[in-house]
């Protein structure tokens, strides 16, 4: 199952210590055990996470990268894009500015994803922005959210078995 996890969310998968580290340790265990596999791509992102990674960041996406959890689409051309005719649907304001979450999303076929950004949850399910027929994924955003990973994951592998 793949999944886009927003940058923002990095430092509190990495910093043992954040007050919301312990929510987010199904993510790094399932993202450790390849259940689900964080997507992302694009120069918008790579921007975004070139600007926040220090060295223990780089080891524990090095690390996720060697174990096929941390996947680079290669599809950035693909990806922005995508973010720009997101950008033509819906004019780039303060409250809409993560046009490029959903060209991953949709390039790379997540089915999660994981953000702190409230602003943005909105129209990341705003279905204008996908063709028909593509499933709006799942946005967790909070403990309560989170604690259903393990179930998500299971409907996820049920669904591609009956393929």
């Amino acid at each position: 199952m793949n999944i886009t996890i927003d940058t923002n969310v990095i430092h509190i998968l990495i910093d043992k210590e954040h007050s919301d580290h312990k929510i987010f340790k199904l993510v790094i265990n399932n993202l450790k055990k390849r259940k689900i596999i964080w997507v992302y791509g694009g120069s918008t992102y790579k921007s975004e996470l070139s600007k926040i990674c220090n060295e223990s960041y780089q080891k524990f996406l090095k690390e996720l990268s060697t174990g096929g959890a941390f996947l680079d689409l290669n599809k950035d051309r693909e990806i922005n894009k995508k973010e720009k005719d997101c950008y033509s649907i819906k004019c780039k304001t303060s409250h809409f500015n993560d046009a490029h979450l959903i060209a991953i999303i949709i390039v790379g076929n997540s089915e999660i994803l994981i953000t702190m950004d409230k602003s943005s949850i909105k129209y990341v399910k705003d279905k204008k922005f996908y063709s028909n027929g593509f499933k709006i994924p799942i946005i967790l955003k909070d403990e309560k959210h989170l604690k259903n990973l393990n179930k998500y994951i299971s409907k996820s592998k049920s669904k591609s078995k009956s393929k």
